[in-house]
């Protein structure tokens, strides 16, 4: 039989604000949430829970707890009533029975219990449990309700329509409003933003008949993603380039493109892939990057066995170095600074001898004066990656990417993805599964395919710095300069190492 209980993963999401778990077939206890301080709404209805646990009074500051339609049996637990802040619980449809505690009645608080046994907070009507709830049933003048049946039944009915009608035409019309006011705005940015790409001045604007040219009617493609298909193409003067289509139709879409258009139009550096140019016509958005023929570090870490290839520890120390690089030059070397906001190893793409450089910028934000700590967001990124201190302030500084850098750097050393459905529970989530491991200096979790082949002060090191970054408060982590001070370290350390045994890189 599946017997699914809640997961202790849970435990450590201590900024969590919302849980929804309802009709997940969970069973058992309710149990791993005592340690969401900040959580204010958990629903877990319609599961088949059967006891309270005792981890709810500990959920401090709940202010909705949904239980209704679980199979939660026995009385209320008195300590319910010391959430101060909660305001609503559902009981509704379980099996409980008994007098509700004192401590539940009060004004701020609404209890539902419909559909149990017998819950009161009147002691006498639940010792009573072969009566039936006293229920005052409405007088009624008697009248003819055979003869006056139909016609108020008429009636009700033309007026139930009548008023439906109504409804529906104020909501069709306000969202007829509200669309076409969304229309102008964004024609109204587009305008905008289409003269703002051809006064930058800093790419090349290419025609959709050169692109077309440039990629033989787009023949061969060689990545794929949420903005769109990447295509081989080849310019005029023989250079070899890779064309980013968008199909993405969402305003998102258009605000991606239109921002990493600017952002790459100011910057250069050897660690970040460079715009060639961009093409904006038609209703077409492209952009055209330097062709990176070693493709992605998710390629080659998880890719297919055409794609795989595997990196000893000293060629993924110095992709990791490079790409610290250019997150330096982003954070430091830029101004105003620039947070990339989607580090990932799918974004970390290498050329023939291993080079490694961030791409993908279309996330990226700026923070425009030098004394500015952070940029208030929405959230924006890939799970797995995501800075959870980010994912719940929505204050988004250089931290956020060094965080996701970190988690990068736990690929490489464990050579498995950020969140993996295989396994048990407790080794869903990277972070949370390796960090334990490497604090403790423990390396039987490092890729297999690396045993045998690195230096351990090398490794303890990489891990160390890895640990750090992945940290859930940003102030604990450290700056990514910091990080790459720690990976240059780490990397010559093991190539002399590999010195030593008479290895090359």
């Amino acid at each position: 039989m599946d017997m699914r209980v809640i997961s202790p993963t849970f435990s450590d999401l201590i900024y969590l604000k919302t849980l929804d778990l309802h009709n997940t077939s969970l069973s058992g206890e309710i149990k791993n949430l005592g340690s969401l301080q900040k959580l204010e709404i958990l629903n877990l209805s319609f599961n088949k829970l059967t006891s309270f646990g005792s981890d709810l009074i500990k959920l401090v500051s709940l202010k909705f707890l949904d239980l209704q339609n679980n199979s939660l049996q026995g009385t209320v637990p008195e300590s319910l009533g010391s959430i101060t802040n909660l305001h609503l619980l559902n009981l509704e449809n379980n099996r409980l029975q008994g007098p509700l505690p004192q401590s539940l009645n009060k004004d701020s608080l609404e209890v539902r219990t419909s559909g149990d046994l017998c819950l009161s907070f009147s002691t006498s009507t639940c010792n009573a449990p072969s009566e039936q709830p006293s229920i005052q049933i409405p007088q009624v003048t008697d009248f003819n309700m055979k003869k006056h049946h139909g016609y108020y039944r008429r009636v009700i009915i033309a007026g139930s329509v009548a008023g439906g009608l109504c409804v529906l035409l104020v909501i069709a019309l306000a969202t007829f409003i509200l669309r076409k006011k969304r229309r102008e705005e964004e024609v109204a940015s587009r305008t905008v933003a289409e003269r703002n790409l051809r006064n930058w001045n800093a790419t090349t604007i290419y025609s959709y008949k050169e692109i077309k040219l440039a990629t033989n009617n787009f023949k061969d493609v060689i990545g794929s993603g949420s903005f769109g298909s990447v295509y081989l193409g080849k310019l005029s003067d023989g250079k070899l380039v890779a064309v980013k289509v968008r199909s993405d139709q969402t305003q998102l879409g258009a605000d991606s493109f239109v921002n990493e258009v600017y952002i790459l139009s100011q910057i250069r550096h050897q660690n970040l892939v460079s715009l060639e140019g961009f093409c904006h016509e038609s209703q077409r958005q492209i952009l055209v990057y330097e062709y990176l023929p070693g493709g992605s570090l998710a390629d080659i870490l998880y890719g297919s066995k055409s794609k795989k290839t595997t990196l000893n520890w000293a060629r993924r120390m110095k992709i990791a170095v490079d790409s610290a690089k250019g997150l330096d030059y982003l954070h430091n070397g830029n101004s105003p600074r620039i947070i990339h906001r989607d580090v990932k190893c799918s974004n970390i793409l290498l050329d023939l001898e291993m080079n490694a450089k961030v791409s993908d910028f279309g996330l990226s934000k700026q923070l425009p004066q030098a004394d500015v700590t952070h940029v208030t967001t929405a959230v924006k990124g890939t799970a797995g990656y995501l800075d959870p201190e980010y994912y719940y302030t929505q204050q988004l500084n250089e931290k956020s990417d060094v965080y996701s850098f970190g988690v990068v750097l736990l690929e490489l050393i464990c050579g498995r993805e950020p969140l993996c459905h295989a396994g048990t529970p407790d080794s869903y989530n990277l972070v949370l599964w390796a960090k334990p491991y490497l604090q403790a200096g423990a390396f039987e979790i490092v890729d297999e395919s690396l045993v045998g082949d690195f230096d351990v002060e090398s490794m303890r090191k990489a891990a160390c710095i890895a640990v750090k970054c992945v940290e859930r408060d940003a102030s604990q982590r450290p700056t990514i300069a910091e990080v790459l001070v720690e990976l240059k370290e780490s990397y010559n350390i093991q190539l002399q190492y590999l010195a030593s045994q008479g290895h090359s890189n």
